[in-house]
């Protein structure tokens, strides 16, 4: 698993600006740091071992949470800025969801709805994730400091959870986010409320977002696995296919891939997703791709993905992105 090289970059600056040395460790992970740049990646395993060297050194057991909080926009790449040019933060979650891949390329944001709010969960594939606990508290402080960056207010979620333990009380961590925070939970996750999905953002800029869309999706083929190696490609792309004939599910999906249900299930979820979590994915990505490139209308989509009518269909995508069909295909 591999992530934005910046961010290691940036990192160490500030262990730079603090007198904390990191030649040594740089020489033993065969980091050069000429390579930490934009559009560069490291292995995630090298960015944890930074992050715990940085907590070690300054004895900070938030160490992650502060560097996640201390977001810069320019430092942000074309993520932040599709945030940044997004008409509602609704809008903008749903573009750090489609494409997270481009700094995290084992990374998969997943969306739940309750009676509070919509919960952005993080699956990671790499067991470094589970093992450095900053990996997770970076990730999360930072996601929320570019939201109220990109807002200009200081948004609140409903709720934070983490899955690892806490590394003492809580305080600190209900001091940045505002809200209250859970340890030991089955994934990372940030809850928003349907009152902070509507938040417009000022720098909203249609054009621009369609531009950066493009980029991005250009940036996202080459960070995917080549050649639909994975078996959630795999998956994902039996259940296309399947879709509009209402047979992609589970014991389809795993029939013609030659597995079993448990089989394929469990691998799935060794792999960060669960098999509905998938379904969920395929049909999201392919209603963005027909929502915004084709004339395709919303009952016609609705066939075309399984879903009994245009109602439900129009349900789940308001769920997935915070938006209606329509305000997607005008965007």
């Amino acid at each position: 698993m591999q992530i934005n090289a910046e961010w290691a970059e940036e990192t160490i600056a500030w262990l730079d600006r603090h007198k904390i040395a990191t030649a040594a460790l740089l020489k033993k992970l065969r980091i050069d740091r000429r390579d930490l740049k934009y559009g560069r990646q490291i292995p995630l395993a090298h960015f944890a071992a930074l992050l715990d060297f940085g907590a070690a050194q300054t004895g900070d057991i938030w160490f992650g949470l502060h560097r996640g909080g201390e977001f810069r926009l320019e430092k942000g790449g074309v993520l932040a800025y599709l945030a940044a040019s997004a008409e509602t933060l609704g809008e903008a979650m749903s573009h750090y969801q489609r494409y997270a891949l481009i700094v995290c390329n084992g990374v998969m944001i997943a969306t739940e709805r309750d009676d509070e709010g919509l919960r952005f969960l993080l699956h990671a594939a790499d067991a470094s994730w589970a093992r450095c606990r900053h990996l997770g508290e970076f990730t999360v402080a930072r996601t929320v400091s570019a939201l109220r960056i990109v807002t200009g207010v200081q948004l609140r979620p409903l709720a934070v959870q983490f899955a690892h333990a806490p590394a003492g009380p809580a305080v600190e961590c209900q001091r940045l986010f505002g809200c209250a925070v859970a340890f030991g939970e089955r994934a990372d996750a940030i809850t928003l409320s349907a009152d902070a999905l509507a938040l417009r953002i000022a720098t909203a800029d249609g054009r621009l977002a369609v531009m950066l869309r493009s980029y991005a999706d250009g940036l996202l083929k080459q960070v995917r696995p080549k050649g639909r190696d994975s078996l959630a490609d795999k998956a994902a792309a039996v259940i296309a296919q399947r879709l509009s004939s209402g047979e992609a599910s589970l014991r389809d999906v795993a029939r013609r891939l030659h597995l079993s249900e448990r089989t394929l299930r469990r691998r799935l979820q060794e792999s960060g997703v669960t098999f509905n979590e998938l379904v969920s994915r395929v049909r999201r990505d392919l209603a963005d791709d027909w929502l915004q490139r084709t004339d395709f209308n919303v009952k016609h989509i609705s066939y075309l993905l399984g879903y009994s009518d245009a109602a439900a269909f129009s349900r789940a995508y308001k769920r997935w992105t915070g938006r209606s069909p329509g305000q997607a295909a005008a965007a």
